[in-house]
Formats: structure tokens, C-alpha cells, sequence
């Protein structure tokens, strides 16, 4: 599988892109170490150890929201009925727990408070 690229305009772009390099990361540090890459390059930027985790926390952290917006992008659902449920959803996964490291709880912390503003006037309320 070939690594993805971000789309600025898609959120789930960038997820994407972070779970396939996380998926291919062992093939990628493979070719960065070998001698016919290196060869012409004195010093390539690698992740660390605490990069990698970082990213595969922000990845498991933020699949909630994938799943969410792949199921809402579903033409075959009725996508209003989905709103408030989701949302319950998302802010419940969105709650940081004491075994979530700083990154991970302002993640979730700005996700949260921003789900939070959604969909909460009275109107919007009654019509979901």
C-alpha cells in the first residue's frame, strides 16, 4: 500500500494519512536505514519512539470521530436521526481519562468543547 496524503480540506484526510504511515512505519524505517537511501544523505529525519506513540495515541483517540463522520457520510442513512446520538457519543469518548497522556487530553479537551457548541440551541434541539 502506498502512503496517503493530507487534504486540508478533509479532517479525515490528515487521520488517514497518520494511520497509514502508522501501518507502513517498520517498511518506511527500513528503506530510511538502507545503505541505497542513505547513500547520498549524511542525516534523514526519522520519527522517535515518543513521535510514533504519539501518533498512534492520536490515531486511537480520534477513531470515535472517523467512524462518526464515515457513517454520517453514508448516503443510505438517515444522517438527522444520527446527530444527537452521535454527538452523545463522541462527547463521551471525548472525556479524558487518567491514563490519557497532556497531547491526548488536550486533544480530546479541544474536541470536546467544541462538540459541545454544536447543535445546542433550542431549535436545533427540538429538531433533532
Amino acid at each position: 500500500q502506498k502512503l496517503l496524503t493530507d487534504v486540508p480540506t478533509r479532517w479525515n484526510s490528515s487521520y488517514n494519512m497518520v494511520q497509514r504511515f502508522l501501518e507502513q512505519q517498520p517498511a518506511i524505517c527500513a528503506t530510511l536505514l538502507s545503505p541505497e537511501v542513505r547513500k547520498g544523505e549524511s542525516d534523514i529525519c526519522t520519527l522517535n519512539e515518543t513521535d510514533v506513540s504519539n501518533a498512534e495515541d492520536t490515531v486511537s483517540a480520534l477513531k470515535a470521530m472517523k467512524d462518526a463522520t464515515v457513517l454520517i457520510s453514508e448516503e443510505s442513512n438517515p444522517t438527522i436521526s444520527l446527530i444527537a446520538p452521535l454527538k452523545a457519543q463522541l462527547l463521551q469518548n471525548m472525556t479524558s481519562s487518567i491514563s490519557d497522556s497532556p497531547m491526548i487530553h488536550d486533544i480530546k479537551n479541544a474536541v470536546r468543547t467544541d462538540l459541545m457548541n454544536r447543535y445546542s440551541s433550542e431549535a436545533e434541539k427540538k429538531m433533532l
